[in-house]
C-alpha cells in the first residue's frame, strides 16, 4: 500500500530566469516568456528544467583531463541568483526491496535476500508493478535507461555472475536476453565473472572478473563496453598490448553520456586508487581524470555532464571515507561537497546526493546543488531512519531504508517540488 508523508527543508523558494537579448526576434521573446511563466504558475513544469541530455563539455577539452595537483576547495564556481531551499514529497514504492534505480517515471529495484532475489519495476505513470527477473538465483544491482533494464544474475553457488538485459517493448511484455555469460573455469578453463552493470543510451558498461586456471594463471578485473544496437563489446580498461597491470580495482563502473569512469590504481602511485575515464566516439582512453602523488584513494565515481564526483579517503590508518568532492572538467579543479562518512554519491545535471552517516542522525540522504548560491547541503529528514543506496533522475530521488534490526529494507521516492 502507497503511503504518502509530506516532507519539508525549508520554504519553497521560487525563480525567475531573466533573458534578455536584443538579437532575438519580438515572437521568439513572446514564446519564451509564455514557458518561463508556465514553469513559474505550474510547479510540475519544472520537469523540463532537467530534463536536458548531458553536456558534451568533457568532449571539448583537453582528453587527457589535466590534473589538478592541490587539495580541494570549496566550490565557487557559477550560481543562482537565489538559494535553493529544495521541498518535495516522500512516497513508499516497495517494501522488502532495496537497490533502487530511476530513469524517467521508471523504478528498478531488488526484491529478496542475499541469496535468493528478483528484480521488479514500478510505473509511475501507471501505478503498475512488473516482476522483470524471478529465478532462485541472485539477481541485482539493476540499471535502467528508456525501456532498457539490465542487472547481474549469479549462479546458486554463488560465485560468478552473467549479464542479462530486458527491453520493454508494451507495458506488458519484454524479452530478456544473456549479454555476458559467466564461467566457471574448472577443469583447466577459464573462470569470467561479470557484474555491477550501468547503462546510458545505447551502452552498457560493466565490470569482467578473469581467473585462468592454466599457465600463466593470470587473474585481472576489466571494463565492458556493450552496444546495444548491434550487439557487440569492446575492452575499454586496458592500453594495447597491457592486460596485466590493475587497471580495474573494484567494481565501481559507471556511464553518462559519452564517458564512462570506473575505479583503477594509480601508476605514479599503485598503493593508491584512481579514478579512470574512456571516451566512446573517440575511443581515447584510459586515463586518470585527477592523478597526483598525494596518498589519497579514490572510490564510488558518478558523472553527468562535466561534472565527475567521487569519494576520497586519506586516513588510511583506518580506511574511513573523508571527502566528497566535484571535479569540474571545464576547469580541471576539485571542489569539496561534504567532509565526514560520505559513500554512494550519484549525480544528475548539477544535483548531486549521497549517503552520510554522523553519530547524532545515522545514516541519511543528503543533496546538493553545485551550482547554489550558499554551497549548503540538505538531508533528507523524513521516514524511515536508515537511509541508503540512492539514485536520481530529474526531480526524483530513491533510496533504500529500513528501521535497523526492525524491519527489511525497502523502496523510497523523494520528488523534488523545487
Amino acid at each position: 500500500m502507497k503511503q504518502k508523508q509530506k516532507t519539508h527543508f525549508h520554504k519553497f523558494t521560487s525563480r525567475l530566469i531573466e533573458f534578455s537579448d536584443r538579437q532575438v526576434n519580438r515572437a521568439m521573446f513572446v514564446m519564451l516568456l509564455i514557458a518561463t511563466t508556465a514553469v513559474v504558475i505550474n510547479i510540475p513544469n519544472i520537469m523540463q528544467y532537467f530534463t536536458a541530455q548531458p553536456s558534451s563539455a568533457l568532449g571539448v577539452i583537453n582528453p587527457k583531463f589535466t590534473p589538478s595537483m592541490g587539495t580541494p576547495i570549496p566550490y565557487s564556481g557559477d550560481f543562482d541568483n537565489e538559494p535553493w531551499e529544495p521541498e518535495g514529497d516522500e512516497i513508499l514504492i516497495a517494501q522488502n526491496a532495496q537497490e533502487p534505480d530511476i530513469h524517467n517515471d521508471r523504478i528498478v529495484y531488488q526484491v529478496g535476500g542475499n541469496t535468493s532475489s528478483d528484480v521488479h519495476m514500478k510505473d509511475l505513470n501507471t501505478g503498475e508493478t512488473k516482476v522483470i527477473a524471478d529465478t532462485l538465483n541472485f539477481e541485482g544491482n539493476a540499471k535502467i535507461y528508456d525501456k532498457n533494464i539490465v542487472w547481474h544474475e549469479q549462479d546458486p553457488d554463488g560465485n560468478i555472475n552473467s549479464i542479462l538485459l530486458h527491453q520493454l517493448i508494451t507495458g506488458e511484455t519484454g524479452e530478456t536476453k544473456v549479454i555476458a555469460q559467466g564461467e566457471s573455469g574448472f577443469g583447466g578453463g577459464t573462470e569470467i565473472d561479470n557484474r555491477s552493470p550501468d547503462i546510458y543510451g545505447n551502452y552498457i558498461v560493466w565490470r569482467r572478473g578473469i581467473q585462468e586456471y592454466f599457465p600463466p594463471y593470470d587473474n585481472y578485473l576489466e571494463v565492458v563496453l556493450y552496444d546495444i544496437t548491434n550487439g557487440t563489446e569492446s575492452i575499454i580498461s586496458h592500453e594495447a598490448g597491457d592486460s596485466t597491470y590493475i587497471w580495474v580495482y573494484d567494481d565501481s563502473v559507471a556511464i553518462a553520456g559519452d564517458w564512462v569512469i570506473w575505479v583503477g590504481l594509480s601508476k605514479i602511485n599503485p598503493e593508491y586508487s584512481r579514478i579512470y575515464a574512456y571516451k566512446i566516439s573517440t575511443q581515447q582512453g584510459p586515463y586518470v581524470i585527477n592523478e597526483s602523488n598525494l596518498p589519497i584513494r579514490q572510490f564510488h565515481p558518478a558523472i553527468y555532464g562535466k561534472w565527475a564526483i567521487w569519494v576520497e579517503d586519506t586516513d588510511l590508518s583506518n580506511g574511513s571515507y573523508e571527502k566528497l568532492v566535484a571535479y569540474d572538467s571545464d576547469t580541471h579543479q576539485k571542489y569539496i561537497i561534504q567532509e565526514g562518512n560520505v559513500t554512494e554519491p550519484a549525480i544528475y545535471r548539477d544535483i548531486v546526493v549521497w549517503r552520510n552517516w554522523d553519530i547524532t542522525s545515522g545514516t541519511k540522504i543528503y543533496m546538493h546543488r553545485l551550482s547554489d548560491i550558499l554551497g549548503l547541503n540538505y538531508k533528507l529528514v523524513g521516514n524511515p531512519p536508515q537511509q541508503i543506496q540512492p539514485s536520481i533522475c530529474a526531480n526524483k530521488i530513491v533510496f533504500a531504508g529500513n528501521i535497523p534490526f526492525v524491519n527489511n529494507p525497502s523502496v523510497y521516492l523523494f520528488e523534488l517540488l523545487n
